[in-house]
């Protein structure tokens, strides 16, 4: 039995160590947060929030593209229409508003009632946001028009850019376009307001979450949101 006992004890007090040295470096290795740039644009540019990253070996990854959150890398995202998994934890962070938007030059000659002006606009569509027209129909009190073929965009950033720029109608999200609204770069055809069915959440594997910075970046991302 003593000498078992001794046999065991030396690999036990190796695992042990091996266990604390993978805190340990769980702990202070870099964590990256990614996020759309929209929502960056928004929340994150501020500069304590940029500071606290710096401090705490956070690198902020401003991009629409989706990392794969279950590598061994440490790496929390703002995500829209964050899927579920059960190896993530997801925090629903932000709802957003849909609204009827284009250029000025655009919207100067808009008639968002006549279904016959429709079929000479283009709508610009946000993959994640393609299933959001018929609400719009609904709320103009329209059929779905027969409108010519949508132009599609992966991010919102980018449709956002094409509608300033007079490419063609969207619903513009809500906070993130206010910017474009105060400057002039876009108007608003009508005064219907959508919820949208897909928000911002917060994500990361469940055993980041439950280490101190990975609380603490949910936070500060919240904090960010909420201020």
């Amino acid at each position: 039995g003593t000498a078992f006992a001794r046999q065991v004890s030396g690999p036990m007090r190796d695992l042990i160590r091996a266990c604390a040295e993978a805190s340990s470096t769980a702990a202070t290795a870099p964590m990256t947060l990614t996020a759309p740039p929209l929502f960056a644009r928004q929340f994150l540019f501020d500069r304590r929030f940029l500071k606290w990253c710096d401090d705490n070996q956070v690198r902020l990854d401003v991009t629409d593209a989706k990392r794969d959150l279950l590598t061994t890398d440490q790496i929390a995202a703002v995500r829209l229409g964050a899927e579920e998994d059960a190896d993530l934890a997801a925090t629903p962070i932000l709802s957003v508003e849909l609204v009827l938007a284009a250029a000025p030059s655009v919207a100067a000659l808009a008639r968002p009632s006549d279904p016959a002006w429709w079929t000479e606009q283009i709508l610009l569509c946000p993959s994640v946001a393609d299933n959001a027209w018929p609400w719009a129909w609904r709320a103009l009190k329209l059929p779905a028009p027969k409108t010519t073929r949508p132009l599609h965009f992966a991010s919102y950033a980018a449709a956002l850019e094409a509608a300033c720029a007079g490419h063609g109608i969207l619903l513009a999200p809500l906070p993130f376009s206010e910017r474009e609204f105060v400057a002039g770069r876009l108007l608003r055809l009508s005064d219907i307001r959508l919820s949208s069915r897909i928000g911002y959440s917060f994500v990361i594997r469940r055993e980041l979450a439950l280490l101190p910075r990975g609380r603490s970046l949910q936070r500060r991302v919240l904090a960010a949101v909420t201020k």
